[in-house]
């Protein structure tokens, strides 16, 4: 099976993330994990938060703090791909 390493990448905060290395079909399971945990640690509990207080203030993980608005890159060693299509991603 084909090996990737999957990339969180935040145009707005400039910040990309390694996610996960391994296959496709394993990391279409860990993407559903993710949006388990972005569900319970962040969505369920933006109304609890206060007056000036943010998401920072729900978690510390990079990986949900720039998962809205984040795309997500698959890199094979040799090229990259846009996921879940798996087109090529064209830089520049």
């Amino acid at each position: 099976m084909k090996q990737f390493k999957f990339y969180l990448e935040n145009e707005n905060t400039h910040v990309d993330i390694l996610l996960y290395q391994g296959t496709l079909e394993d990391f279409d399971k860990v993407i559903g994990y993710y949006e388990v945990l972005w569900d319970l640690v962040i969505d369920k509990q933006l109304s609890l938060l206060g007056n000036g207080e943010t998401i920072e203030d729900l978690t510390e993980s990079r990986i949900l703090l720039n998962w809205e608005g984040s795309n997500i890159i698959a890199y094979d060693g040799d090229n990259y791909f846009d996921y879940p299509s798996l087109e090529p991603v064209r830089f520049g």
